[in-house]
């Protein structure tokens, strides 16, 4: 009897699917049954996504029918016209990046925050004067910094003869790696921040504040890359 009940349930439960007006539905619900797409080519750099659009036509859709979207500095999609009886978009494929980002916001040993401002960061005459600044600065020197809420005012003074004073304007406008290589890495406004931690070592520190204006001038300098780079397909960004 216990059984019987059991293999009942069990076929009313049981998904079917039903014709309505040429679509096919699921009667669970009536979730719609979509045409399968391959999964989307993973890629990791504009020039693979443009060789891959470029050397594989055969396996895309015409090139009127395809719209590379720039979903994000760090993100591209190749994706189709829609189609199908559901207007589906097919994400042909995905060009993203991770690039090392450096850490803004927070206060850095002054070694570590050198080797970030080398690595992470365009090299130009800014990033060379924040460097002559932060590199002269070290857990033997005395530091006295004052403060005015917009520029800071750094007494260094190493041993006992050597003393500077260095005036830091703010805000500074510098170009971190954080898009695709291909493009050039657009400007943001920096603050630049030295502070010292409990132990009397200075401490160096970067803040964002171009609210985030950064974003546009990336997607924008990603749509010229892929417009003269993948002629014939709409660019969106």
């Amino acid at each position: 009897m216990l059984t019987e009940f059991l293999e009942k349930m069990l076929e009313l439960k049981r998904p079917e699917t039903v014709e309505i007006d040429g679509r096919t539905y699921s009667t669970l619900g009536l979730t719609a049954v979509k045409d399968p797409f391959p999964e989307g080519i993973e890629i990791h750099t504009l020039t693979g996504l443009a060789s891959y659009i470029n050397d594989h036509a055969a396996d895309l859709p015409p090139a009127d029918q395809l719209l590379l979207c720039v979903d994000s500095p760090t993100k591209v999609i190749l994706a189709s016209h829609g189609c199908g009886k559901f207007n589906q978009r097919r994400h042909c494929a995905i060009s993203t990046v991770l690039p090392d980002e450096f850490p803004f916001g927070r206060y850095l040993p002054q070694e570590e925050f050198v080797i970030a401002l080398m690595t992470r960061f365009v090299r130009d005459k800014m990033v060379d004067d924040i460097m002559s600044v932060a590199g002269n600065l070290s857990a033997d020197s005395s530091l006295v910094i004052e403060d005015d809420g917009v520029s800071q005012r750094l007494n260094v003074k190493s041993g006992i003869s050597r003393k500077s004073e260095v005036v830091v304007e703010n805000p500074v406008t510098l170009r971190p790696y954080r898009t695709f290589v291909e493009v050039d890495q657009p400007e943001c406004q920096l603050v630049l921040r030295f502070k010292k931690d409990r132990e009397g070592v200075p401490q160096c520190a970067l803040f964002e504040a171009d609210g985030g204006l950064w974003k546009n001038k990336a997607a924008e300098n990603i749509a010229a890359w892929l417009k003269t780079n993948v002629p014939g397909v709409s660019v969106l960004a």
